[in-house]
């Protein structure tokens, strides 16, 4: 049985998104859940098991995962102290944006099919927490909310790779910013391509 989360149930009036911190269980999810919101989450800390219909996938410390609404999907976590940062963020704030910005359209938030999975490195990812602190300081309304999604959908969208480019190498790519990948010296690369 899937379960499904609305927005008007996370969402206190006059707020557009909610960012919310948790520690996962290491215990198999019962079931995969859907949302009528979009969801943004980053693995904090530890690793993540993020089960979707197709597949499932092992994330790490710094991996961005972007959902629209309808996206099945659970979390489970990988051994102690697995930690993930989650995004509730109302379906408008979404469509407003793209309306705005073109640009984005295909990418994140608004890519076609499965959800997007991107990584943040140290550095990035202590720009991207600085920014959750601010936004838990705030009012949590439009401008708030735009003010956290805007720089990082700028960012990522500048950083994406064509439609046609395979997945294996947009990985590799996107590995080879972190040296941890080369600890193990081309080997490491290769096995992450």
């Amino acid at each position: 049985m899937t379960q499904t989360l609305h927005h008007a149930e996370i969402l206190t009036e006059g707020t557009q998104i909610r960012l919310t911190r948790a520690t996962l269980a290491p215990t198999r999810p019962r079931a995969l859940h859907d949302h009528d919101f979009y969801e943004l989450f980053w693995v904090q800390n530890g690793r993540v098991r993020h089960h979707l219909p197709e597949n499932t996938a092992t994330l790490s410390e710094g991996d961005v995962v972007f959902l629209r609404p309808g996206h099945l999907h659970a979390l489970q976590g990988r051994g102690e102290h697995a930690l993930v940062v989650s995004l509730c963020i109302h379906p408008d704030t979404i469509k407003a944006l793209a309306k705005r910005h073109p640009s984005v359209k295909g990418h994140l938030f608004w890519s076609k099919g499965s959800p997007v999975q991107t990584h943040r490195d140290i550095r990035q990812l202590a720009a991207l927490n600085h920014a959750a602190v601010q936004l838990e300081n705030s009012a949590c309304d439009t401008l708030a909310a735009e003010a956290f999604l805007l720089p990082l959908c700028a960012e990522l969208t500048a950083e994406a790779f064509a439609d046609d480019t395979p997945r294996w190498l947009t990985n590799a790519c996107t590995a080879a910013k972190s040296p941890e990948v080369f600890r193990d010296g081309s080997a490491g690369l290769v096995a992450i391509a």
